[in-house]
């Protein structure tokens, strides 16, 4: 089991505390410019606390620091800029801004059963093709979005790590003793 990246946390002038942020090898995160399927860490944010606890007094910071995010599923997001969103989030944003513009457009020209009077005729809309695209696209991306928050619980995360150590057992049952003779 192991991570993408990894920190260590070293003393500092004064009391304080340094945090280093490290690529592990093998990973495909770098802070360098990035190769073939690498994804550089330039330009990404990152929060984090450092808490100096002991098991004595770790209920009494968690009280004291309601706001510490122990999951990704406890991340605020009702508070968070859309500039802070990475690019799947804000892609599932737009579809669901489309859905809902599609489907208020087709109640706005759905309002008089999509007739229209014009000089010499009557024009007729089809509104009800605009009302089912928004539905359906909204539907779709909120579908998306549970997809992908279950696949983000602790529960699903432990699962897929249990995979992960089951097959690297296997991988070392096949792997040949040290020793060798020539």
């Amino acid at each position: 089991m192991r991570s993408d990246l990894v920190y260590k946390v070293t003393a500092g002038p004064d009391g304080t505390h340094l945090i280093h942020l490290l690529s592990t090898p093998g990973s495909r995160l770098t802070f360098g410019a990035g190769g073939l399927n690498m994804y550089p860490l330039n330009g990404c944010y990152l929060w984090y606390t450092y808490y100096d606890t002991t098991p004595d007094n770790v209920d009494e910071c968690r009280r004291q620091n309601q706001d510490v995010i122990l999951s990704p599923d406890q991340v605020p997001l009702d508070e968070m800029d859309y500039a802070y969103f990475n690019a799947p989030t804000k892609a599932l944003i737009r579809r669901l801004l489309i859905g809902h513009a599609a489907e208020t457009l087709g109640l706005i020209r759905g309002k008089f059963s999509g007739q229209i009077g014009m000089i010499n005729n009557q024009l007729v809309l089809d509104y009800q093709t605009l009302i089912t695209m928004g539905q359906k696209e909204r539907e779709n991306a909120i579908n998306e979005l549970k997809e992908r928050l279950q696949r983000m619980t602790p529960y699903e995360t432990m699962k897929r790590q249990a995979e992960l150590v089951q097959s690297m057992k296997e991988v070392q049952k096949g792997t040949p003793l040290g020793i060798y003779k020539i």
